[in-house]
C-alpha cells in the first residue's frame, strides 16, 4: 500500500474512533476508568499518532525507511517511529484539509439560504434605497 493510501486509514480511523457517535459509548467508558485514557481517545492528535505508530508497524514501512537493511534492531526502531510519525503528521494535514473543505461547504449553503430567503422578503432597510 502506498503511503498516501496508509494516511487515509489513519486519518479516517482517527476520526472514527475519536468524533464519531458510534464509538461515543466506548470513549465515555474509557473516560471512566482513566481519565488520561479517555482523553487519548478523544484527542485527535494523541490518537492518531498511536495509529499512525500502529500502522507503520503493521504496514511494514510504507516509506521505504525500513527498506534498506537496517543495521540493528535500534536502526529498526527509529526507521519504524518516523515511518509512524511521517502516516500521523499526513493523516493530521488530511483532516485539517478535509474539516477546511467541510466548513466551506457549510458556509455556502447558509449562504445560499441567506439569499433565498432575501429573494422572498427583502430587509426593510433595503426598500428606503429602492424609492
Amino acid at each position: 500500500m502506498g503511503w498516501l493510501t496508509l494516511a487515509a486509514a489513519a486519518d479516517q480511523i482517527t476520526v472514527i474512533v475519536t468524533e464519531s457517535l458510534l464509538f461515543a459509548p466506548f470513549r465515555e467508558a474509557v473516560r471512566k476508568r482513566s481519565q488520561y485514557a479517555g482523553e487519548l481517545v478523544s484527542c485527535f492528535l494523541c490518537f492518531g499518532t498511536w495509529v499512525g505508530l500502529a500502522i507503520a508497524l503493521v504496514g511494514r514501512g510504507p516509506l521505504g525507511l525500513r527498506r534498506r537493511r537496517a543495521r540493528g534492531p535500534l536502526a529498526s526502531f527509529i526507521a519504524w517511529g518516523l515511518d509512524g510519525f511521517a502516516i500521523a503528521f499526513t493523516a493530521r494535514l488530511l483532516n485539517e484539509v478535509t474539516g477546511k473543505i467541510q466548513r466551506e461547504v457549510r458556509v455556502l449553503d447558509e449562504t445560499a439560504e441567506h439569499l433565498e430567503r432575501a429573494d422572498a422578503q427583502p430587509p426593510p432597510e433595503f426598500a428606503q434605497w429602492t424609492r
